[in-house]
């Protein structure tokens, strides 16, 4: 799964914050629903829900989401990919989360071949992000042509060239 992030110079220091907000994520959908699915949550994480008393299940669940956040973080790229595809996040969502997170104007990307029967472009190009928007970015190509591309069809982006 990391193949695609390695390529475009994404390392664990991009995904730090994303892990945080899908962990916090995760521990406000389980205090929302109540006692039941906070003490769900503290099960599935692997946490002895014994002894803890309701009035103190919300921050219960939001010490363990953090404590799994960090866990991945401290683990690297690919303990990061593992914990968000483990949230429900597949590699296209978790690239989506990516280029909305850090992808600036200016950054030179790798654009398929189109992967969607309404993908406006042609062919494949390398081209540079002029804005990202909630569902797809817009790059413009070396001919001054301007795209909307879907997350998953931005095959690669040059991270590298940019401050971290």
């Amino acid at each position: 799964m990391s193949q695609r992030f390695e390529r475009s110079g994404v390392g664990s220091e991009f995904l730090d914050e994303i892990v945080h907000d899908v962990a916090s994520s995760m521990a406000a959908n389980a205090n929302n629903g109540g006692p039941v699915e906070q003490l769900q949550f503290l099960a599935q994480a692997g946490h002895d829900e014994s002894g803890i008393g309701s009035e103190s299940l919300d921050e219960t669940a939001h010490d363990v989401a953090s404590s799994m956040a960090a866990n991945a973080n401290n683990g690297g790229l690919p303990e990061q990919l593992q914990f968000l595809a483990q949230a429900g996040h597949d590699e296209d969502g978790v690239w989506a989360l990516v280029l909305k997170e850090k992808a600036e104007p200016g950054l030179v990307v790798e654009v398929s071949d189109p992967k969607h029967a309404d993908s406006p472009h042609s062919s494949g190009f390398e081209g540079t992000v002029v804005e990202v928007c909630d569902e797809y970015v817009i790059v413009r190509d070396m001919e001054d042509n301007v795209w909307d591309v879907a997350f998953d069809e931005i095959e690669r982006a040059d991270f590298s060239q940019m401050e971290r």
